[in-house]
Order: structure tokens, then C-alpha cells, then sequence
């Protein structure tokens, strides 16, 4: 009994003990949480201390800082007020040493700023002009300062600019002339030259030119139709001196219509009654709907006659040369100026910036579409790519008519241009905010117009003697429209709110992602011409070209969209020919943005990863062993890195053998190919014009 005693006393005080033993570590465990939130609260207090003084120390810099910029703002006040009055000085020298000129002298320009001078006012004003005295210094910097020259002789007013003051010829204006109201104005003023230089010359080749005669045998089985065609002309003439004489009516613009398309299927259908229509009196009767300017006559009769002349051209080089060479081209020419007017008026070019999207879609005229077309086909026969003058060999044409046409095509596209045409067709491309494949419409005049500028630019490569200055000032709109605002175009087309977005190249990933969605057909066509236009405008003047791609805002939004496109067309070239030559037009606009360009070629590294010059090395394998791409890819990847050891040190990283690029280099694609002559040494001289 007393040893269960002891027992139960003894667990007793083992319970206790334990108890005691779990409140001891309770309590320590509590001390140990309690030290450690007072040393988590005084570190926070220091930090919060530390950073107090910290910001009172930013303040107090910030104070000494604006206190020292005080200082120099006053100081640099003082100075320019100084350097104000001893310009006012020079100013009154200048009024008092300035040639007086008459109200009929020729036009002067500023040779240093570019800017024409139209009056000895306007001259005046821009010799005190802030712009041209800070060009002045600047090309003055390191002589005598312009403060210790003797502001009332002779040499002082050179000094302050009077020098580069120049007589200029209207036709001699630079390329470096902005887009503003003088520039307007000047260009509206050769246009009207030219104007009436078309309209003279077409009627003296007119009163002179002979149409081919046709022998009775090939008129046997088409004598109904000729008659029948004959007498469609005669009524046409008719009806539209009814319209001119005010005695129109909408019947009456019914019938013409009829005519006009009985006419142009009639043209179409047979080659002897589309030979014989100049002889029939065909274009005088069309001069006459074209010149007509009363709105009481329907725009279904302006469009028919379009077509009757794109029936009547087509496929025949003689009608096609006549309407250039003829007076017809001029009201062509004048209509369409009339009807872009119409549609982007010059006081109110709202379109470019305007925030216009899919709920607010471009403006469209179905008669700009149609002019564009004819001008198209009709300027289509002059350059050889479209197998026009220089690649027919037709008997009737002579060394001495080629170079006419050749001056008349010149004169076309300065009238072109002079008349406002791509001025406002670069702000209706620029007015793009987002995709257009729900709207036909804007799609069509967008592309008939980018392929129309293509055809002006290799019209004019046929045409123009590259010795003397571009009087057409084609190269000049171009250039300062930053290629008609396409490529902003094209990058709204593919980079809108709500496009794919292409992923970031992650390190030691092997997973392989799914292939994006193309663009739309409409965008996929709208930008592939967009390329054309870039290609063709290289083989023109490649450095005006990679001055305008290779600008700050212009080559961001070219690097965006080769990017884009190499990441979601590539994909199904291999199965869809229209992506394929998207991509050719692709990949040969990288090789003239980057060939002997070194700014450029560091652009196509730069980016998001992977950059453009990594997507063109990881393309697909097909790229590398197919001469349909090879003859393509080679030349750009060649071009990306000739003279930049940084873009050959990027190809061996992702194991693209530079040997292949030498080889390729003597090949027979090589060199028939435009880029690589430029990199040929016994190319070079030869190519440096193109």
C-alpha cells in the first residue's frame, strides 16, 4: 500500500514537472516573439529615419539645383539679350545693303536652308529669321564670329547670309524644299506650265499623226460592227454637246452609258475595231466627257468612259502611246485632280491623324479608283518591267519617239505631282487606323493608289536622265510624305489594337508554339504592294530610300512590321504562293534598308528577341536549300552584314556558315541580282546612280 503511495506521488510530480517545464517554454517562446517584434519596430523606425533624411536631403539638392539653374537661365538671358541687340544692329546693315529687285524677277532661293524667296519681303524676313542665322554660324563655325565682322560693308552682309542667296529656275527647286504653302503654291504654278506644255504638244501630234490604215480584207466580217461602232461615236459626240450646251437630261446620260459600254465591249472583243478607233473619232468624243464639269451629268458616265479607254488601250501599245502622246491625257489628268480635291480638300486635310477606325471608315469616290486604274495601264507601257517602249519592238516607233514620250512622261508626272496627287494620296494612306477587311472599298483605292506610285516610279526610271535634276519632283514628294505614308499604313494594317502579338524568345525553351493566324487578304495584298513600292523606289535612288527608312519614327515602325511578318507569314509560304511572294518583296526590302546602310543594319539587331536578324536566321530549312528562296534570303542576309562584324558575329551565333554567303556570292543569281551588284566591286560604279 505504500509503495502504490510512492508511485502515485511520484507521477505526480513527474506531471507537474512537466507542466512546469511547457509554462517555462511558453513563456520564452512569448519573450523571444516579444524582442523580436520590438527589433523588427525599432528597425522599421530607423528606416523610416533614414529615409526621412534621405528626402530632406533630395529636397534640400533639388532646392540648390533649381537655385543654380535660376542662375544660369538669368545669366543666358543676359547674353541672348545682348546677342538681340547686336543682331538688331546687323539687321538694320542688312535693309540698307540688300540688291533691290523688281516685281518680275526670277525666283530666288536660300541655298543653305532650302527655302524659296518669292519676294525681296519675304527675303528680308528670312535673313533676320532665327533658323537661318543659326545656320549660318553653324557653317560659319570655327572663322570669325559674326560679332567682330563690320555689319555696315559688303563682306559683313555675307557673313550674316546675303551669299547664299541665289537666282533659281522653277524647274531647279530642291528636294529639300518642305511641304508648306510656298511649296504648295510653286508646285500649283509648274503645274499649270506644264498644263498647257501637255495640252499644245498633244494637239500638234494630233494635227500631225496618221492612225495605221487597215487593208478591205480584214474588214470583210467586220463591217456591221464597224458601222455599228461608227455610228456609237457619232451619237456619243451628239449627246455630250447636248449635255455642254445645258440641254442634258438624265435619258439622255442613259444612253450615253449604253454607248459607252457597247463601245468598249465592241473594243475588247475585236483587235480590228479597237485598231480603228482613232480613225473613227473616238478620243475627241471621250476629251469631251472628261473636260465636262456641270454636276447635272451622272458619275456612271465619267466611269464608262474610263473603261472605254482602258478597252480600247488594252493590249495595244499604238492606242496606249496615243493617249499619252494625244491632249486626251490632259483632261484625263485634270479630272482626277478635280475628284482627289474633291475628296481631301486643301484647307481641310483632316484625314491624316484623324482617329479614323473601324466604326468611322476612310472616305471613298469609285471615279478616284477608276482614273488611278486607267492612269496605271495607260503609264504602264512606258517602263520595261511593264514590257512597254524600251522592250517592244514595234516598227512603228523610232529612236526620236521614244524620246518624246520619254520627255512626255516626265511631263505627266511633274503635272502629277504639281497638281497635288500624291500629297493627298499620302495623307489618305496615313488616315489608316486599323485593319480594312470589312471595307472593299478603301481596300481597292488604297492598293490601286500604292500600285500606281509604283508605276510612276519605274515610268520615271525609264524616263529620266538621273545626270540632271528630277524635274518631276517625284523623288521630293516621296521622300518628305515618307513614302506617301504607306509604310505607316502598313504598320496600322498589322500592328492595330487587337492583332497578335508575337512572343518573346525565352532561353532554354523547347517548346514549340502554334502558328500564329495570318493578316487578312486585303492586309496581306495592301502590304505586299507597300513593299513593291519600297523595292521599286531603291532601284530609283537608294539613299533617298534608306534616308527615309532609316529616319527615327519610319524605321521603328519598319523593323515592327518585317518582325511581325517574318513571325506570322512564314508559316504557310511554303503552301500559299500569294504569302511566298509577300515574303520575296519582304526579304528584298531588308536587303536595300540595310545594303551599305551601317545605321540600318544595327536596326535589324536591335528589338524584342528574337530580333529581325535572328528570325532571318532561324527561318525555316526550306529557305536555305531552295533556290526559290535562297535566291531571296542570301542577298539580304549578305547585305545585313557586309562591313558590320557585329551582324556576322549574330549569324555564326546561330550557326549560319558565312562560307555559304561568300559562295553564293559567285553564283549566277548573284550577279543578276540588284543587291549584291551594289556589294560587287566592278558593280559599284555602275549601280551607284540606281
Amino acid at each position: 500500500m505504500i509503495g502504490r503511495f510512492c508511485d502515485s506521488l511520484k507521477a505526480k510530480l513527474a506531471q507537474m514537472q512537466e507542466k512546469r517545464k511547457r509554462t517555462q517554454e511558453r513563456i520564452l517562446r512569448e519573450k523571444q516573439k516579444r524582442d523580436k517584434e520590438r527589433t523588427e519596430l525599432a528597425q522599421e523606425k530607423a528606416r523610416d529615419r533614414e529615409e526621412r533624411l534621405l528626402a530632406l536631403n533630395a529636397a534640400k539638392q533639388a532646392k540648390k539645383e533649381e537655385l543654380k539653374k535660376s542662375i544660369q537661365q538669368k545669366q543666358q538671358d543676359t547674353a541672348r539679350r545682348h546677342e538681340e541687340n547686336i543682331e538688331h544692329i546687323r539687321q538694320k546693315a542688312i535693309e540698307l545693303s540688300v540688291p533691290r529687285t523688281s516685281e518680275d524677277s526670277s525666283i530666288r532661293m536660300c541655298t543653305l536652308c532650302k527655302v524659296v524667296i518669292q519676294s525681296e519681303v519675304q527675303e528680308l524676313a528670312h535673313l533676320r529669321s532665327r533658323a537661318h542665322l543659326d545656320a549660318v554660324k553653324k557653317m560659319e563655325k570655327g572663322s570669325k564670329p559674326l560679332h567682330q565682322s563690320t555689319v555696315s560693308t559688303h563682306f559683313g552682309t555675307e557673313t550674316f547670309g546675303l551669299k547664299f542667296i541665289t537666282d533659281v529656275h522653277l524647274d531647279k527647286v530642291g528636294a529639300g524644299i518642305t511641304t508648306d504653302k510656298s511649296r504648295v503654291k510653286l508646285l500649283k504654278k509648274h503645274c499649270n506650265k506644264l498644263a498647257q506644255k501637255l495640252t499644245i504638244t498633244g494637239k500638234e501630234f494630233e494635227a500631225t499623226e496618221t492612225p495605221p490604215q487597215l487593208s478591205g480584207k480584214q474588214w470583210n466580217d467586220q463591217t456591221m460592227n464597224k458601222n455599228k461602232i461608227q455610228k456609237n461615236i457619232k451619237e456619243m459626240d451628239r449627246l455630250i454637246n447636248l449635255f455642254n450646251s445645258q440641254r442634258g437630261s438624265l435619258p439622255l446620260a442613259t444612253s450615253l452609258d449604253r454607248l459607252l459600254s457597247e463601245t468598249r465591249k465592241a473594243a475588247v472583243q475585236s483587235r480590228f475595231i479597237q485598231d480603228s478607233l482613232i480613225g473613227m473619232g473616238l478620243f475627241p468624243a471621250l476629251r469631251k466627257i472628261f473636260d465636262y464639269k456641270a454636276s447635272d451629268l451622272p458619275q456612271r458616265v465619267f466611269t464608262g468612259a474610263c473603261n472605254l479607254v482602258v478597252g480600247a488601250t488594252f493590249r495595244n501599245l499604238y492606242n496606249a502611246l496615243y493617249v499619252i502622246r494625244s491632249s486626251i491625257i490632259c483632261n484625263i489628268l485634270e479630272l482626277a485632280s478635280r475628284r482627289w480635291e474633291n475628296l481631301i480638300p486643301d484647307d481641310h486635310r483632316w484625314l491624316c491623324g484623324s482617329p479614323v477606325g473601324h466604326n468611322e471608315p476612310l472616305p471613298v469616290d469609285p471615279l478616284i479608283d477608276t482614273l488611278i486604274e486607267l492612269l496605271s495601264n495607260i503609264l504602264g507601257v512606258v517602263p520595261d518591267p511593264f514590257d512597254g517602249v524600251s522592250s517592244a519592238n514595234q516598227t512603228f516607233l523610232k529612236e526620236a519617239d521614244i524620246k518624246s514620250i520619254h520627255a512626255r512622261t516626265m511631263d505627266i508626272i511633274g503635272y502629277i505631282v504639281g497638281s497635288g496627287i500624291v500629297d493627298r494620296l499620302s495623307v489618305y494612306c496615313s488616315g489608316v487606323r486599323g485593319p480594312v477587311e470589312g471595307q472593299q472599298n478603301v481596300a481597292n483605292l488604297l492598293k490601286e493608289s500604292i500600285d500606281f506610285l509604283t508605276v510612276l516610279i519605274y515610268s520615271l526610271q525609264a524616263s529620266w536622265d538621273q545626270k540632271k535634276p528630277d524635274s518631276t519632283q517625284l523623288l521630293a514628294a516621296l521622300e518628305s510624305s515618307e513614302i506617301a505614308g504607306a509604310v505607316s499604313m502598313s504598320y496600322s494594317l498589322l500592328l492595330h489594337q487587337g492583332a497578335p502579338t508575337r512572343p518573346r524568345l525565352i532561353p532554354n525553351d523547347t517548346t514549340k508554339p502554334l502558328p500564329p493566324t495570318p493578316p487578312g487578304l486585303l492586309s496581306g495584298s495592301l502590304v505586299r504592294s507597300t513593299l513593291c513600292l519600297i523595292n521599286a523606289f531603291a532601284k530609283l535612288d537608294l539613299n533617298s530610300l534608306q534616308r527615309v527608312l532609316g529616319s527615327e519614327a519610319v524605321s521603328l515602325q519598319f523593323r515592327h512590321i518585317t518582325s511581325q511578318l517574318l513571325w506570322q507569314v512564314v508559316p504557310y509560304t511554303e503552301k500559299d504562293q500569294n504569302w511566298a511572294r509577300l515574303v520575296y518583296e519582304l526579304l528584298m526590302a531588308i536587303g536595300n534598308f540595310t545594303v551599305k546602310n551601317i545605321h540600318n543594319q544595327g536596326t535589324i539587331q536591335s528589338g524584342q528577341t528574337p530580333t529581325v536578324l535572328q528570325q532571318l536566321c532561324g527561318l525555316p530549312q526550306i529557305y536555305f536549300d531552295d533556290p526559290r528562296f535562297t535566291r531571296f534570303l542570301f542577298p539580304t542576309l549578305i547585305a545585313a552584314t557586309f562591313g558590320c562584324p557585329e551582324n556576322e558575329e549574330i549569324l555564326t551565333q546561330q550557326n549560319i556558315p558565312m562560307e555559304l554567303l561568300h559562295g553564293f556570292m559567285n553564283t549566277e543569281f548573284a550577279r543578276n541580282n540588284s543587291i549584291c551588284k551594289r556589294l560587287i566591286p566592278n558593280s559599284t560604279a555602275s549601280n551607284s546612280q540606281q
